[in-house]
């Protein structure tokens, strides 16, 4: 969260120097990266749409707040949630995969 794009680049860079090495790798980074690439799209539009409708005062944009942190609170939550049910011996794919940008 503090590097921007961070959380794209590390699993990145991870993914594609290991995927060969670890059995399973290539199928749950896919999914990480893909979880991470959407988590990004939608804070970064739910963060500029509420900074323009508040610099515009347009309309309800507390939603778009409430929103942003929600996200920022899952992108916590959720990697932990997953790593902790790997290490207890889950191996099938737990990130959530909307859209298959990497295969």
């Amino acid at each position: 969260m503090v590097i921007p794009l961070g959380n794209i680049l590390l699993p990145l860079i991870l993914w594609m120097t290991k995927k060969d090495k670890i059995i399973g790798l290539k199928e749950i980074g896919g999914n990480l990266l893909n979880f991470q690439i959407i988590w990004t799209v939608f804070a970064f539009v739910s963060i500029t749409a509420f900074a323009l409708c508040k610099i515009l005062h347009y309309g309800q944009y507390d939603i778009l707040f409430y929103a942003f942190i929600v996200l920022y609170v899952l992108n916590v939550v959720l990697p932990i949630f997953f790593a902790v049910k790997m290490s207890n011996g889950k191996t099938e794919s737990l990130y959530p995969s909307i859209i298959k940008l990497i295969k």
